[in-house]
C-alpha cells in the first residue's frame, strides 16, 4: 500500500511512478472546537495588514529572537 498525506502529492506520485496512492488526511494537533475558536478569532481581528509568521520551534538558549522580531 502507498499512502500520502495530500491530494497534490499523490498526484505527483501517479504522474511520476503511475501508482495511485491512498490519501489519509494529515492528523490534527488540536481538537476541532480549539480549531473553531481560533478561526473565529483570527476572522474577527483580520485588518488588511500585512502579517508574517515565525516559528521558533527550534529556539535555543544562545538564541535572542526578540532583538529581531520586532
Amino acid at each position: 500500500a502507498l499512502l500520502t498525506l495530500t491530494p497534490g502529492a499523490a498526484e505527483e506520485i501517479r504522474r511520476r511512478w503511475d501508482r495511485e496512492a491512498t490519501v489519509v488526511p494529515h492528523p490534527h494537533v488540536v481538537d476541532q472546537r480549539t480549531m473553531a475558536v481560533a478561526a473565529d478569532c483570527r476572522a474577527r481581528r483580520r485588518t488588511g495588514a500585512f502579517r508574517v509568521g515565525l516559528h521558533v520551534k527550534s529556539l535555543r538558549a544562545s538564541m535572542a529572537p526578540m532583538r529581531l522580531l520586532p
